[in-house]
């Protein structure tokens, strides 16, 4: 019986520990993606990171090897609810310049809610590291294939101006960089209210890209059901 209360008493000191160094390692990734946003990625120091998160130079070592580990880990985690929460908004779409618009809408709803992570994805990487290089090629190179991707379905539908491959994934490109930089812009000078900025970069990419009457497409109902 005693035998057994110890191993009770212990299992529970266990997971009351991996809760606290749960809490710990979110204070650090939160402390460092404030820091990023206040000082730039380049001019963070761990000591940065520590002082924001209050706790010890120490403790920043037993979850994480460098800042660039915090990032890449931050990275692939904001990189993935991103996408998730664009994707989501396109299958809600039942035309492909309705798909365009809450795309752009989802976009601009996690830069205004995360602008930090944006930062860190759109803006910091390309200069912040080298050894990143890779990592934000790879991770601009992602977006790209999902707008692709998206595109292909109103090609198959006969609704776009451009029918072969080059030139759609030209356009993909063309649309995540020009959403980067607009975003980027808007997020340092808020001038134009987000719904107004998002139906003008949406009419500006739909009459660019959609055959004159065919707007209004329907989209395959199996889309919003994938």
């Amino acid at each position: 019986m005693r035998s057994h209360r110890s191993n009770g008493r212990a299992g529970r000191a266990s997971r009351l520990r991996e809760r606290q160094a749960g809490r710990t390692r979110e204070d650090i990734e939160r402390a460092a993606m404030e820091e990023c946003l206040r000082r730039g990625y380049r001019n963070l120091q761990i000591r940065d990171i520590t002082r924001r998160a209050g706790c010890a130079l120490g403790t920043f070592y037993l979850h994480f090897k460098d800042k660039r580990e915090v990032f890449r880990k931050l990275l692939r985690r904001y990189l993935t609810e991103l996408r998730s929460q664009i994707d989501d908004r396109f299958k809600s779409a039942t035309t492909p310049e309705e798909g365009i618009r809450l795309s752009f809408e989802a976009f601009f709803d996690f830069v205004e809610s995360n602008r930090a992570a944006f930062a860190l994805i759109f803006r910091e990487g390309w200069m912040a590291d080298p050894d990143f290089s890779g990592t934000f090629r790879n991770v601009f190179q992602a977006f790209v294939d999902d707008t692709r991707d998206r595109l292909r379905i109103a090609q198959a539908l006969h609704v776009l101006r451009t029918d072969d491959a080059e030139s759609l994934e030209t356009a993909a490109w063309a649309m995540v960089g020009s959403l980067a930089l607009v975003a980027q812009q808007w997020s340092d000078d808020p001038k134009m209210e987000k719904l107004r900025l998002v139906e003008n970069l949406s009419a500006l990419w739909r009459d660019a890209l959609v055959k004159p009457g065919r707007a209004g497409t329907p989209l395959p109902a199996e889309l919003s059901a994938a």
